[in-house]
């Protein structure tokens, strides 16, 4: 190449070198705008969470202590069938589960059978005998399938007959009568016709003695009737025998002043001796109306002194009857009492005659079966707790504060679980205690106790979760984040629902809000479980989900 070639070739080679050095210089260098383009955030995209239909509840969350249920105290009632107590022997030991029907132990040779009643027994059970007693022990024999007949409360043959292949079927003998105890019962039978003969007796003597009582009063009310009456006439005899008197004076001296006007006037001795004479007539006449008025009130004096002293007559014939009756009543209540004493007897002595079940060969449990907890053996015989038990239903002890005991009730259902060991369950609240510091919890807690439905093995003396929804939906509701509800400008609340990209505003009613969720209804607009809502905006260029 020349050099004039080369001169131009490197020429070239400088143009095209500063060309490319332009470029790249003039590609680094950018307007203000390029550069406030280039630097400024991303547009704002929503964060989208789909809607969606679920139970909302508000809870008390708390934790407990599982173990078996409520200890009970097994012990022995007496039984008059039995002339003693029996010592109790082959106990069960401690964490043994009983069923209905078990013998719990023996006591001098007879049987303890473990039972599902509500009532403890508290007296022997035979042939004629009723009440909720019988039903309970009847009701007993039909679970463990005998029939006893009508479960009705009454202890009859078919009764009798169920119990006894009870305890055949348990390897005992069925509690009956001695010939001994037989020849008892003839013999009290005997003393009961006896007794009820001298009752009909002395029933008799009180009838005779209340009848006497009965005819003293109404001699005395007849009695007192006739001294009335006399006193009467008596009031009328004097009072006749005043007006007769009066009469008869009044006629005398009318006699007298006629005599002394004639002697006055100088009237003849005819007619002086005329008048004299009436004067004397007048003065008999007032002497024998004087005797007769006398008369005739003594007599009516008489008469009610005759009735007077029949009056005290009868008063004393009432107290002589009066005391007859208390006599025969007193004799009545003897005979009653001694035929009420031997008919006690001979029931004692009727039960014993048939098929029986003493009261200490029975132990009457709320539930079966059940675990037991604690034995206490003796020697001497039987008397006070022998066996200490619980349900073989398992329950935990929790406990609330204060602001949450007002909100748990009885009744309420409770979520138990604990996933480091497994145990998922359910239960419901069986008791609320009423105040704080009860049952080993704390002065700023209350106790409450948890019945375990189904229990999980690991569950007894684990710690576990409670969950108690105090408030709920109590079903599946539409419900959205908390964050995606939002307050317009007129105080209404509203979210956002994408619609094919587009934002809409949906005007909504809030309702039960927990765990971060919130039940929601649309009030304008469409809203359904699976639609997009606004729960915030990130900083990336497209939407979030």
């Amino acid at each position: 190449m020349t050099g004039r070639g080369r001169i131009a070739g490197i020429a070239i080679g400088v143009v095209v070198a500063a060309g490319l050095i332009g470029w790249v210089v003039g590609s680094q260098i950018s307007s203000p705008a390029e550069v406030a383009s280039r630097t400024a955030p991303p547009a704002a995209a929503p964060i989208l969470v789909p809607a969606e239909e679920r139970v909302i509840s508000a809870d008390i969350v708390t934790r407990g202590t599982g173990r078996f249920g409520s200890p009970q105290q097994l012990s022995l009632a007496s039984s008059v069938l039995k002339t003693s107590p029996g010592i109790a022997a082959r106990l069960p030991l401690p964490g043994t589960e009983l069923h209905e029907g078990d013998i719990l132990f023996i006591t001098s040779g007879r049987p303890v059978f473990l039972l599902a009643g509500a009532e403890p027994a508290f007296r022997d059970l035979g042939p004629g005998l009723k009440g909720d007693d019988v039903r309970q022990l009847e009701e007993a024999l039909v679970r463990l399938g005998f029939d006893p007949g009508p479960v009705d409360g009454v202890y009859d043959r078919q009764t009798e007959a169920a119990v006894s292949a009870w305890y055949q079927r348990a390897g005992i003998a069925p509690f009956e009568a001695s010939a001994q105890q037989l020849a008892t019962l003839r013999s009290l039978e005997t003393d009961r016709n006896s007794a009820e003969i001298e009752v009909i007796s002395a029933g008799d003597s009180v009838a005779s003695a209340q009848n006497t009582l009965d005819s003293a009063h109404a001699a005395y009310d007849q009695a007192q009737g006739a001294w009335q009456a006399s006193q009467s006439s008596l009031v009328l005899a004097v009072n006749v025998a005043n007006a007769n008197d009066q009469a008869a004076v009044a006629a005398v001296n009318s006699k007298q002043a006629a005599l002394n006007a004639l002697q006055a006037a100088g009237a003849t001795p005819a007619e002086i001796s005329a008048a004299e004479a009436e004067l004397a007539l007048a003065r008999a006449n007032a002497e024998a109306t004087r005797l007769t008025g006398d008369h005739d009130v003594a007599a009516a004096e008489a008469a009610g002194s005759a009735a007077a002293a029949d009056v005290t007559k009868s008063l004393r014939d009432i107290r002589a009857a009066e005391a007859a009756l208390g006599n025969a009543s007193a004799a009545l209540s003897v005979r009653q009492r001694q035929a009420s004493s031997v008919a006690s007897d001979l029931s004692i002595a009727k039960l014993q005659a048939g098929v029986q079940v003493p009261a200490d060969e029975l132990i009457f449990v709320s539930n079966a079966p059940v675990r037991v907890s604690e034995v206490q053996p003796r020697n001497e015989q039987t008397g006070g707790p022998l066996i200490t038990v619980t349900n073989a239903s398992v329950a935990v002890d929790g406990s609330l504060r204060l602001e949450e005991a007002a909100l748990a009730k009885a009744g309420m259902p409770v979520t138990i679980d604990e996933p480091d060991l497994g145990i998922k369950a359910s239960g419901t609240i069986s008791r609320v205690a009423g105040s704080p510091g009860t049952n080993g919890v704390d002065s700023f807690h209350v106790y409450f106790e948890v019945v375990v439905d189904q229990s999980p093995p690991a569950l007894v003396g684990a710690s576990v979760r409670l969950t108690v929804p105090v408030q709920s939906t109590g079903g599946s509701v539409l419900a959205v984040p908390v964050s995606a509800v939002t307050l317009s400008a007129d105080g209404s609340s509203r979210i956002q629902r994408n619609e094919g990209g587009k934002l809409a505003f949906v005007t909504v009613e809030p309702g039960l809000s927990a765990d971060g969720f919130v039940a929601v209804k649309a009030l304008d607009g469409a809203l359904s479980a699976g639609d997009l809502v606004v729960v915030g905006f990130g900083q990336e260029g497209n939407a979030k989900q």
